[in-house]
């Protein structure tokens, strides 16, 4: 295998991927078994670290609702959501305004 092979392992919306740059193509079988046990090993890795945030997330105990937060726009106290996105499929638990703003818009105060 040419000493200018390039390996670029990239993390982008915690999706693994991988790119390979060789100079010929029939470097290619060896570059691939050079480089997939590390790729596979990262993979694992970033699998494991989303298990655990979203495991995390689903077991979040809600806070004392007398601790709910004030909405800085309306004035009431906020509630505790949970369930799992749609969007996503990642799980989620936050305080939410539970007043809709005058456009009949979900009021959307941090």
């Amino acid at each position: 295998m040419s000493e200018d092979s390039k390996y670029t392992i990239s993390y982008i919306n915690e999706t693994p991927g991988l790119v390979i740059r060789i100079d010929h193509a029939k470097e290619a079988d060896e570059a691939i078994t050079a480089i997939l046990p590390v790729f596979k090993r990262f993979q694992e890795a970033v699998d494991k670290g989303k298990q655990n945030r979203i495991k995390q997330k689903t077991n979040a105990t809600p806070p004392p609702v007398n601790e709910a937060p004030l909405c800085s726009v309306h004035g009431t106290k906020k509630v505790w959501r949970t369930g799992t996105s749609k969007k996503t499929g990642e799980p989620f638990a936050f305080w939410a305004c539970p007043t809709k703003n005058a456009d009949g818009s979900f009021c959307r105060s941090k």
